[in-house]
């Protein structure tokens, strides 16, 4: 299957060609290429969850990159995190029988047998190939954290923001920096991956979506080029589709040069997407964004209660919201109806 869906990858720019020299009309090449993208998705989809390869094509074919269901299935092969769960902050991650979480200190927990792999609470936990990546919140260093043997080790020894580990290595943003780099697992010393200063970003295939500094959101591909999507984009959030917030409008972003508004006037902040939702902070309350336009509240915030995070753990329908009041910190388990 690997060499057959290299094959198509490459073909559709010589029939291009062919197709001009010969007369074909636009008509009947678009007829052939739909075919083409047809048979890019049905190997896709057929791969099975080992064929790294094939699933980290993922960000050469826009139609698969925008795709809910194909960024799952990437997502759950590729990633030791949800993306989403790691725009904000990563404090959970859950892979099979595998559930990391960071409090007072951080732990996994293994078909219910708990342990404390760090004294230290920590952020943009990942677990994948048989570890548990984490960023210690006292050094910002990232270790390594091996599930068989129980043994811990400095995987990046930097200063260090937003994480995130695939089947080929860990990416990160340099605080001193705040530019993209990437460690791989064959290499000793971390490469640069993006040379704007960035604020935060999202892993898909061997790519990226990246929020610059100066509130540019595009599309970051491993060879370097980047591809600006919308400016003046104060956040976003990836799960297999994109959202923007600019000032008091959200919007979702359907391809490189479609989007659309999904919420005007918004009075709050948008703070996480997760099972097709979309959350929202706004002054006393969280609310979720709906299929028609509607918001929904989920709960009420207390006076002078800050948000400052909120994951899915669990199921889809529960929700851990992490806020601040008085300068203590507090975890809220919220239970959501469908």
């Amino acid at each position: 299957m690997r060499s057959f869906f290299k094959s198509i990858m490459g073909i559709a720019g010589v029939i291009l060609l062919a197709a001009a020299a010969c007369g074909l009309s636009l008509g009947t090449y678009t007829l052939y290429q739909n075919h083409q993208n047809e048979e890019t998705r049905n190997a896709f989809f057929q791969a099975s969850p080992d064929e790294a390869d094939i699933l980290l094509s993922i960000s050469n074919h826009e139609d698969l990159l925008f795709d809910r269901e194909a960024y799952k299935k990437f997502e759950t092969s590729c990633l030791g995190n949800t993306n989403s769960n790691l725009l904000a902050s990563g404090i959970y991650a859950k892979k099979g029988n595998i559930v990391c979480t960071s409090g007072d200190g951080t732990t996994v927990t293994i078909d219910g047998q708990e342990k404390k792999i760090s004294d230290h609470p920590s952020s943009y936990l990942n677990v994948i190939n048989e570890s548990v990546f984490y960023r210690d919140d006292t050094d910002r260093k990232i270790y390594r954290y091996f599930i068989n043997d129980g043994t811990t080790e400095c995987a990046v020894n930097a200063n260090c923001g937003e994480t995130i580990v695939s089947v080929k290595g860990v990416y990160y943003i340099d605080y001193s920096t705040k530019k993209l780099f990437f460690l791989a697992f064959s290499d000793k010393e971390p490469k640069l991956f993006f040379s704007k200063r960035i604020s935060s970003f999202a892993v898909v295939g061997n790519s990226a979506f990246v929020l610059t500094e100066d509130n540019t959101f595009g599309f970051l591909r491993e060879s370097g080029s980047f591809t600006p999507i919308s400016t003046e984009v104060d956040r976003f959030f990836f799960d297999g589709s994109a959202h923007i917030q600019k000032g008091s409008n959200i919007y979702r972003i359907d391809s490189f040069t479609q989007s659309e508004c999904v919420a005007e006037d918004t009075d709050g902040v948008l703070i996480y997407e997760g099972s097709g939702y979309l959350y929202i902070a706004e002054k006393d309350s969280i609310t979720r964004l709906l299929d028609n336009g509607d918001t929904e509240k989920i709960c009420s915030l207390e006076e002078n209660e800050i948000v400052k995070t909120m994951i899915e753990t669990g199921s889809a329908y529960e929700i851990s919201l992490f806020v601040e009041k008085d300068g203590l910190y507090a975890k809220k388990m919220l239970s959501i109806k469908k």
